[in-house]
């Protein structure tokens, strides 16, 4: 039973909950302190991307790591990491080393993802994995969009935002680390090459990274467009909750209807609403007010739940036993594509103005709709049999996660004889001794 599976895993979706909290609050104040101490918006971009190089290299290179030396060390090394660098931002105003321990933040916030889930797939069975990822995928949305309203809780120009943040961190360890869960195994997903996945979905490949683009902007340099148009930490909280909030009203409903018809047709719909969104934002401009916080929220919900799509058109075209190394790839597709967003954003609003960030949203997603009527043209859908179940993925989850969802869901489906019956391939695990 499902309600069995939740409460064997409620410390860990509790000290996720925690870490997603303080890492939303974060993200918002460091841009808004970054505005503060005069950087310039081409450098806060470059700053900020700093987080998703880390991001992803962790996410390569951390299941290799704990094999070596064991979940416990990795884990309070990352969680110190984590709580550390946090501070140092505060001693150190420039730009450079800002980025570096953003670096360092990205390392240590995805490696404690990657053990975390880790820890979720091996407690959950066949039958609930997918569940219980759903609910993970929402406690990971859900949490970012509170964290934002702390933010006005105090001064960002002061000590103390950062000093809960490094707080948050620290106690969201405190259920992780005293859970009664075994050790995990952690999981060495596999990947496939980009040019395979493309070849079978171009247009998941070209979504997943215009997605990375489109998010890695709006979250990294959103806070820093809230700012310059002079919204107070009260107002930028709940701006910046809106793209969460709207999300999880959205991304079912959404999800089911790509079920239903062709994906393609859903995505096209989607990011020509989100660019229209964007084109608003952008008329708009400074002017604020309720039209903004409304579109805001349709533009930010829209182009989350493209990624999302994305993915499951991929896995639409990609063999059964292809469906859980190109749903990782895809994930760091994303990834990479999230690092050069914060750069072109903060690049554009510095010579154009903060609304320059809604300007290149909407070319991007002008440019997702367009691609998606090209392949349209090119072969029919996939027929309804054939076609996968959507499964929600979060920005901030890692392969691990999003693989382990969809291998939910495949098991769900093959449970109920709506899949072939062809076996997805396991992920490469490792088993470990506690080496602490």
């Amino acid at each position: 039973m499902i309600q069995d599976a939740v409460r064997s895993v409620w410390a860990l979706f509790l000290g996720i909950a925690i870490l997603m909290i303080g890492n939303g609050l974060q993200g918002s104040l460091l841009g808004i302190r970054a505005n503060i101490e005069g950087f310039e918006t081409a450098i806060i971009g470059i700053v900020m991307a700093g987080y998703y190089i880390g991001f992803l290299i962790s996410s390569v290179i951390t299941p290799r790591l704990v094999s070596r030396v064991g979940h416990i060390r990795v884990f309070a090394a990352y969680a110190s990491l984590a709580s550390a660098s946090i501070l140092v931002h505060t001693l150190v105003p420039n730009p450079w080393a800002w980025m570096f321990l953003r670096f360092l933040t990205g390392i240590a916030i995805a490696g404690l993802y990657v053990v975390s889930e880790s820890w979720l797939n091996q407690t959950a069975t066949n039958e609930t994995r997918g569940k219980i990822f759903s609910i993970y995928m929402m406690i990971v949305s859900g949490f970012m969009a509170l964290g934002q309203f702390v933010l006005p809780l105090a001064d960002p120009a002061g000590p103390v935002l950062f000093i809960v943040v490094s707080i948050l961190v620290s106690v969201a360890l405190i259920p992780i680390s005293l859970s009664n869960t075994p050790a995990p195994t952690i999981l060495q997903y596999e990947t496939l090459r980009l040019r395979e996945i493309y070849r079978l979905s171009p247009l998941g490949v070209v979504g997943c990274f215009m997605c990375g683009i489109a998010q890695g902007g709006l979250f990294s340099m959103g806070p820093v467009y809230a700012a310059e148009i002079g919204m107070g930490s009260a107002e930028i909280a709940l701006f910046m909750s809106l793209p969460f909030v709207g999300l999880l009203l959205i991304q079912y409903p959404m999800g089911a209807l790509s079920d239903r018809i062709d994906r393609r047709r859903v995505i096209t719909s989607c990011a020509t609403v989100a660019a229209l969104a964007a084109c608003g934002l952008a008329l708009v401009g400074t002017a604020g007010g309720l039209p903004l916080f409304a579109l805001f929220i349709v533009y930010g919900a829209l182009a989350a739940v493209l990624y999302g799509l994305s993915v499951a058109h991929a896995n639409d075209y990609v063999p059964t036993e292809k469906v859980l190394p190109a749903s990782a790839m895809l994930v760091l597709t994303y990834a990479v594509g999230s690092i050069v967003g914060p750069v072109i954003a903060g690049y554009g609003m510095s010579i154009l103005g903060p609304q320059t960030l809604f300007s290149i949203g909407a070319l991007i997603h002008v440019g997702i709709a367009v691609f998606a009527l090209y392949r349209m043209t090119r072969r029919p859908t996939v027929a309804a049999e054939d076609r996968g179940e959507y499964v929600p993925i979060a920005a901030r989850a890692t392969p691990i996660a999003a693989t382990a969802a969809i291998e939910g869901a495949i098991d769900a489906a093959e449970s109920e004889g709506d899949s072939p019956d062809d076996e997805g391939p396991p992920f490469v695990s490792v088993e470990l001794d506690d080496k602490s």
